[in-house]
């Protein structure tokens, strides 16, 4: 793949080029005054002669453009999901087929469907009495801290919208842990890191300071945090008095109490407080249902619609699609239970149900983990089973969660890729559902190595509860080379170990009690959605060996969509961005224009090299199909009703850009104008000041005696012309002679 800007010259940037006493130039096709001169170098040969170009300053539209190529690529997929079990009779379509609403994708035993349909259905009966156990639940009416401090500002009052609040500050409340406030300080003055400075506040009041490091431009000065405020201004001298500098302050150690639902319905604490680990800060009203009660909701909407597609089988014996598109993935085999192509493939909304699958269909317990347990129930310390493998580009996603005496549980990949793409990062939403007799514990916070740790929530203080939370890995390097023997080489590491120690003090990280993390309902279907709406590929989730998997049977891309991936060189990558767009061709549909726009641009690299990738999507034309070669044309900048004269116009003199605008006696370019020049296509060029519309412009232009163009002076193309062929002996040296007068107009040293 390549690209190509369109416009090398951008904005006509002139700075190099000088002109020189031979002043010949070759443009388009305008004016020609006068044939001035004929050339002939020494011993014989074409003979050359010189013209008079014009051309008139009009308004026009200019573009400047980048080039790229690639492959169509499927645009939205889609999944059809489902139970593993089914006895699959025979596959219909394969992978690259493309199929109309209402195909037959592939049949099954009615057998094996009547089964897992009666399955289901005894689990649906399990899940809806959980649900009206649960319905008058709501979570923890209160906000506590399970870290000690000093409150240092208070965003929520009564009657403050938790969720407003959290969207406009990032949080309720800021605590600094560590005791201190800090203050950076613009100084050339180097105090010694450790020396005590005198910081006055704006109260005119005076706080003794430590220096606690200092670089060449400014030093960070600590000092308590009992009484100054945050954003106070305040003012830094040394010991002598010397004023150093004056800055802002802010927490040394800050952490973000934060929190998902609910109204302020008192606040417990003030700001400077010092306040213990445990203790309440906000009492809350309005609740929702419990998260608990919600995800058990989302469970049942997505079992609902796995037994209606299991009907839909059972009336016909087959399975149809519901769209037209294209076939991209099939993960069945005739003749084979629906298990054994999976590979434990599911929904990408893996926050599962952790029963919902269970083989043992008649017991109530198996759906039951959610529900009240033993007040005696073992909190759980450490995730020290827990093992995530880190993304890695070309490797297939993780999963499964491997089951421990003390959890099971579930993962799910956003984006739901089930081969890890380069130069992306992914975000693991990891589902952990306690056994019976066990708890996770209010405030347990998951740490998982190399990850970015967030949206850590618990559904209940009893037993066999649900941890949730995301794990945001670093963007995945590129794919592993081959070694010259030919064998790939080595790759990180892909797992890292998680872990959950004590909650210790780190810049900027956030307590998370029971009701600090937002729940979000959607991300907690159960393994049993029938269709994965717009999902980009296949996602993988698995629980305990005890559970039962969902599988990605067929992927199917939409008729509708597509996209184009094209290769940018990093000269244009930092022109092309988001929104702009695009016309496209293709090597195999002649004649034909499409239209797209850039919807991504990468931010690394492809392989280490100097190319950037574009992705432009596209409506999917019926001629189109996927792999084919394409060519886009993505435009950058554009301008309307431009004052305009082509490029070969321009001449130059040390920084000044001018052009010619009359003809002397001789019928030589004279006249010179000096102009600013903007946007140009290579061919014309924007004047922004010099020239007004309709104001003529010369420039001399040297042909062959056959009327091909020699070569150019001035600012525009090649300076050795297209066609022009240096005499026997070598090239403009030696033999060959200009004759004096050549070139026309002033002679500029």
């Amino acid at each position: 793949m390549a690209s190509h800007n369109e416009n090398e010259k951008g904005k006509a940037k002139f700075s190099k080029k000088k002109i020189t006493k031979w002043s010949l130039i070759a443009g388009g096709v305008v004016v020609v005054f006068a044939a001035a001169i004929f050339l002939f170098p020494k011993g014989g040969g074409q003979a050359l002669s010189a013209v008079v170009l014009s051309a008139t300053a009009q308004k026009s539209s200019l573009q400047t453009t980048v080039t790229g190529t690639g492959n169509l690529e499927a645009g939205t997929t889609s999944e059809i999901l489902l139970p593993s079990g089914l006895e699959v009779l025979d596959v219909q379509v394969e992978s690259g087929e493309h199929v109309s609403a209402g195909d037959v994708l592939a049949t099954f035993s009615s057998a094996s469907v009547q089964s897992k349909l009666l399955e289901l259905q005894e689990q649906l009966e399990a899940l809806d009495e959980q649900i009206d156990s649960t319905k008058d639940d709501t979570d923890s009416t209160t906000i506590k801290t399970y870290l000690s401090g000093r409150v240092k500002k208070i965003y929520a009052t009564e009657d403050t919208s938790v969720a407003n609040c959290m969207a406009e500050n990032g949080a309720l409340l800021l605590l600094s842990t560590d005791g201190k406030m800090a203050v950076r300080i613009e100084t050339s003055a180097q105090p010694a890191v450790g020396s005590s400075v005198t910081v006055t506040l704006s109260d005119g009041s005076t706080k003794t300071g430590t220096v606690e490091s200092c670089d060449a431009e400014s030093c960070i000065i600590t000092l308590t945090d009992d009484g100054p405020a945050l954003g106070e201004a305040v003012t830094v001298a040394d010991e002598s008095g010397a004023q150093l500098g004056n800055g802002t302050l802010y927490i040394h150690q800050q952490m973000e109490i934060t929190g998902y639902a609910g109204t302020i319905e008192s606040v417990s604490v003030s700001e400077n407080q010092k306040i213990s680990a445990g203790k309440t800060l906000f009492s809350l009203k309005d609740m929702p249902a419990s998260a608990e009660h919600q995800q058990l909701l989302a469970q049942r909407e997505d079992l609902v619609q796995m037994i209606q597609t299991l009907s839909g089988i059972s009336a016909t014996g087959a399975l149809k699609a519901q769209s037209s598109g294209t076939v991209v993935g099939v993960n069945l085999d005739a003749g084979s239970s629906s298990a054994a192509a999976s590979s434990n493939s599911s929904s990408s909304y893996s926050y599962g149900y952790s029963g919902l699958g269970a083989q043992d269909t008649g017991s109530v317990d198996s759906v039951s983990l959610l529900s009240a347990g033993s007040a005696e129930a073992s909190e759980i310390a450490s995730l020290d089973g827990l093992s995530i493998a880190a993304p890695i580009a070309g490797e297939r996603a993780q999963t499964a969660i491997e089951e421990t005496s003390e959890y099971s549980g579930s993962i799910s990949w956003e984006p739901a890729d089930s081969v890890f793409q380069e130069n992306t990062s992914y975000t693991a939403r990891v589902t952990l559902t306690a056994k019976a007799g066990y708890v996770f514990p209010q405030g347990f916070q998951p740490v998982v190595e190399g990850a970015e740790i967030s949206d850590v929530s618990i559904t209940s203080e009893q037993e066999a509860n649900v941890l949730c939370f995301s794990a945001t890995f670093p963007a995945t390097q590129a794919k592993p080379q081959p070694s010259e023997s030919g064998t790939p080489a080595p790759s990180p590491s892909p797992s890292a170990s998680a872990s959950s120690p004590a909650p210790t003090a780190s810049a900027r990280q956030s307590s998370t009690p029971a009701t600090t993390a937002p729940y979000s309902s959607a991300g907690m279907g159960s393994i049993y959605s029938a269709y994965s709406a717009a999902s980009s590929s296949t996602a993988g989730s698995s629980s305990s060996d005890s559970e039962e998997d969902s599988i990605a049977a067929f992927t199917i891309a939409s008729d509708t969509d597509a996209k184009l991936t094209v290769s940018i060189d990093e000269l244009d990558i930092l022109s092309v961005s988001a929104g702009q767009a695009a016309s496209i061709t293709f090597d195999a549909i002649s004649g034909e224009v499409f239209e797209g726009t850039v919807t991504k641009v990468s931010e690394s690299s492809e392989n280490g090299s100097a190319q950037y990738s574009a992705e432009i999507s596209l409506e999917r034309a019926e001629s189109m199909r996927i792999g084919m070669n394409a060519t886009a044309v993505i435009t950058v900048e554009e301008k309307q009703d431009a004052l305009t004269i082509p490029v070969d116009a321009l001449q130059e003199s040390g920084n000044q850009v001018f052009v010619y605008t009359s003809l002397d006696s001789e019928g030589n370019p004279t006249g010179e104008t000096q102009v600013q020049t903007g946007l140009s296509d290579g061919q014309n060029v924007e004047i922004t000041s010099g020239l007004s519309e309709g104001d003529r412009v010369y420039y001399t232009q040297a042909v062959s005696e056959n009327g091909s163009d020699f070569m150019m002076s001035g600012m525009g193309g090649n300076p050795m012309g297209g066609d022009f062929q240096p005499p026997e002996g070598g090239g403009m040296g030696g033999d060959f002679q200009f004759p004096d007068g050549m070139g026309g107009g002033p002679q500029r040293q």
